[in-house]
């Protein structure tokens, strides 16, 4: 069995400046997939990037957060129908915390995600290859509905759900500080077994719109900085010891479209 890599960067339309770092992961580094948010403020811009490039592989990162300060996310729904997923203005949670403590109508959030696919793949005309969900999927809050809501939906659409192909976690750079990512990417290549992997990635260019980035619960963010992190992993992608290495080991990078 040989070694292959899934390399997926998430949130796809929530800034410009990701937008940007997603196409310089796609075309100068090992990024193979990237997931697109449908209420996010730059979204139209990441469905029109997919558009350009039919070779990226695309899926719909299903939202039911919204988790920044400075700006908020509505659901893509009339905010007014899908009341138990939004707070008094209508708005997305921040937290999960928040979002489970209203007490969900999972008929609500089946609508939701069903809008959001729909607005992806057929208003926007995105070619989907996948589904995955955004922050939470209800393991960790005691909310097994949730789950069976995203496998579901799905199934629905004929599209495979992230992490139920067989795929195994690749060590995550999420939290390692900035400056040592690189590092720990590479000593987690060299440790891969043959197999299916799969290594998350969310990335952002250095910009002023990087850097304006801060999380609505201050307690999350990280001494660095959201930016200083989110432009490391970029960096890492790209990096060319990286993509040396990745070649010397014989890991096969692959995406979605590639596995069904």
């Amino acid at each position: 069995m040989n070694t292959r890599l899934i390399v997926r960067g998430d949130d796809f339309g929530i800034t410009h400046s990701c937008n940007l770092a997603i196409a310089d992961c796609f075309q100068k580094g090992i990024l193979t997939c990237t997931s697109l948010m449908a209420p996010a403020p730059w979204a139209a811009e990441a469905a029109a990037m997919a558009r350009a490039n039919p070779n990226w592989c695309i899926g719909a990162h299903l939202t039911t957060l919204g988790e920044w300060q400075g700006y908020r996310l509505r659901p893509v729904l009339p905010y007014d129908k899908v009341k138990t997923l939004v707070d008094e203005g209508g708005f997305l949670h921040q937290t999960p915390e928040g979002f489970f403590a209203k007490g969900i109508d999972y008929d609500q959030l089946e609508r939701e995600f069903t809008a959001q696919i729909n607005l992806i793949a057929n208003y926007w005309s995105v070619d989907l290859s996948y589904v995955d969900f955004h922050y939470i999927d209800g393991t960790q809050h005691n909310a097994p509905e949730y789950k069976q809501v995203l496998q579901r939906v799905a199934k629905a659409f004929k599209l495979p759900l992230c992490d139920s192909m067989g795929e195994r976690r690749f060590s995550s750079i999420y939290e390692t500080a900035p400056g040592q990512k690189k590092a720990k990417f590479i000593t987690s290549l060299d440790a891969l077994k043959p197999g299916l992997w799969l290594s998350e990635h969310h990335v952002l260019r250095d910009d002023a719109e990087a850097w304006a980035l801060r999380y609505g619960n201050v307690t999350d963010e990280p001494p660095e900085g959201v930016a200083a992190h989110r432009i490391a992993e970029a960096a890492v992608l790209t990096d060319s010891d990286v993509k040396d290495r990745v070649k010397a080991l014989g890991i096969n990078l692959v995406s979605y479209r590639d596995i069904i």
